[in-house]
């Protein structure tokens, strides 16, 4: 079905009181109105201490926390990345965009940029066969029986290039009953590990990244959740994408950008399901993404792409794609 949506509409509020404390936020409008399928939400809002007398950039975190996974969750400006939508792996195995509310530190020291943040932990009760974006809280009345611990390290030591690794790891029982034990909570200890690696050089743009997370008594969060058959939540699920552009203007110098890309993906959100349940073949999926957009000035971006999707089921639907995004 063919569609045309006002996708995101995001105000950037910010205040500096100082050098050293700093306030950052976005509130975000989706799909155009609330009177229809739209919403509201805080994106983020968080404040930000900066130590002094301490080497590098180093500080105190606090509030409505982007979580550091991935490659788009903290930087989700469409003109930032290639593609009109954003990586399978970076919505359902990192659920992007993923904010959560909680209290940590950052930092950067030489090569080496670092995040370690304490937050709510995720809801089991919504993780589904097709991910667990659905455990997401948003700083909305979030449930707070279980926390987790979420850090990311980067290197940057070569110019242009982007070495590094993220994890998440708690429960997501958040206190639900267990139906196989009377009186017993589920733990649902969920873990997100992933790597990535980009490199931007004289008009070149790669990327590539690998997640793989893993949920634990899914047998129990099925029984509560009422999920039988193939529907189960996957114990393991896996994602990865390679994908590169080259900026074809570029020995014009006309400062207009033209990039010309391809994305390939691999996403598998029930790699593993406990026994006595089924996977859905539509959840092994391969996508092929072609596309180009056109820069005419860095900040704004208009994009073009075709997906070739196909799964296990043979019920993979092709999608053609434009986008019109731009930020200041």
């Amino acid at each position: 079905t063919a569609t045309a949506d006002a996708l995101r509409g995001v105000i950037y509020v910010g205040y500096k009181f100082d050098d050293r404390f700093l306030f950052n936020s976005e509130i975000e409008f989706e799909h155009g109105s609330t009177s229809e399928s739209g919403s509201v939400s805080l994106e983020f809002a968080y404040l930000d201490w900066r130590f002094k007398g301490l080497e590098g950039s180093t500080g105190m975190r606090g509030g409505l926390l982007l979580l550091p996974l991935g490659f788009i969750n903290e930087r989700h400006e469409p003109p930032t990345y290639l593609g009109v939508s954003r990586p399978e792996t970076e919505r359902r195995i990192i659920p992007t965009t993923w904010r959560e509310l909680g209290l940590g530190l950052f930092g950067a020291a030489g090569d080496f940029d670092w995040r370690v943040f304490v937050v709510n932990g995720l809801d089991g009760s919504g993780f589904d066969s097709g991910g667990l974006r659905g455990g997401r809280q948003k700083g909305s009345k979030a449930l707070a029986e279980d926390f987790a611990l979420t850090g990311r390290l980067d290197w940057t030591g070569v110019p242009g290039l982007e070495l590094g690794a993220a994890g998440y790891y708690g429960d997501s029982g958040q206190g639900l009953e267990d139906p196989g034990a009377p009186g017993e909570t589920i733990g649902a200890a969920t873990l997100i590990i992933e790597g990535h690696a980009g490199f931007r050089w004289r008009g070149l743009d790669l990327r590539g990244l690998v997640a793989h997370s893993t949920v634990d008594d899914v047998a129990a969060l099925n029984a509560a959740n009422g999920i039988t058959g193939d529907a189960s939540i996957g114990e393991s699920l896996t994602g990865w994408y390679l994908q590169g552009g080259y900026d074809v203007l570029r020995p014009l110098h006309s400062g207009v950008q033209l990039l010309p890309y391809v994305r390939y993906e691999r996403i598998d959100t029930q790699q593993e399901v406990p026994d006595g349940f089924g996977s859905e073949p539509a959840n092994d999926q391969t996508l092929l993404t072609l596309g180009a957009q056109v820069l005419p000035i860095p900040n704004l971006a208009a994009k073009a792409d075709y997906t070739f999707a196909s799964n296990q089921a043979d019920t993979g639907v092709d999608r053609f794609s434009v986008s019109l995004s731009y930020m200041f």
